[in-house]
């Protein structure tokens, strides 16, 4: 901001100081010619420059205020929009927290259904191992009760359909 002033003091000194070079060449030269016609008219030419000069001036200095306003015009924004970008970072932040917390609530779930999957399979294998074996040790127990001619009879039941 303070740059962008001394800038503008600079281009009104500039300005100032050529309309004065341009005056008083001016008026040199344009004085000594209407002289001798008109005495007054070289100061009244002088003035209407100065009067100009003025004007001008005030303009510049009206531009300037104008900058100033829409500089801080622009500031205010700028820090709205900065604010505006830090509250959406502090939400995505959170967001990703929150998504993170959830996959790894998901991931542990995951785990133990699995823990309860393979604690269940050996449970049944476990099982399905123990009725096998128990029934191997049935049929090894109902073979030494059956005669050989029993189990024919028992097959041909099954095979006929019927009972003797």
């Amino acid at each position: 901001m303070e740059s962008s002033v001394g800038n503008m003091d600079i281009v009104r000194t500039i300005i100032i100081l050529f309309c004065f070079s341009f005056v008083r060449a001016l008026s040199s030269s344009i004085g000594s010619e209407f002289e001798t016609l008109h005495s007054c008219s070289k100061f009244h030419f002088e003035e209407k420059v100065l009067e100009k000069l003025v004007r001008l001036e005030h303009k510049m200095q009206v531009l300037e205020e104008k900058m100033d306003v829409r500089e801080k015009l622009n500031t205010a924004k700028l820090d709205e929009i900065g604010n505006i970008m830090d509250a959406r970072e502090k939400l995505n932040t959170a967001k990703l927290d929150e998504i993170s917390n959830i996959k790894k609530q998901t991931e542990t779930f995951v785990q133990s259904v699995q823990d309860a999957q393979i604690r269940d399979q050996t449970r049944f294998n476990k099982s399905y191992q123990e009725i096998v074996e128990h029934f191997k040790t049935q049929v090894d127990n109902e073979t030494e009760i059956w005669r050989p001619n029993d189990c024919c009879a028992v097959i041909s039941v099954f095979e006929n359909g019927s009972v003797y």
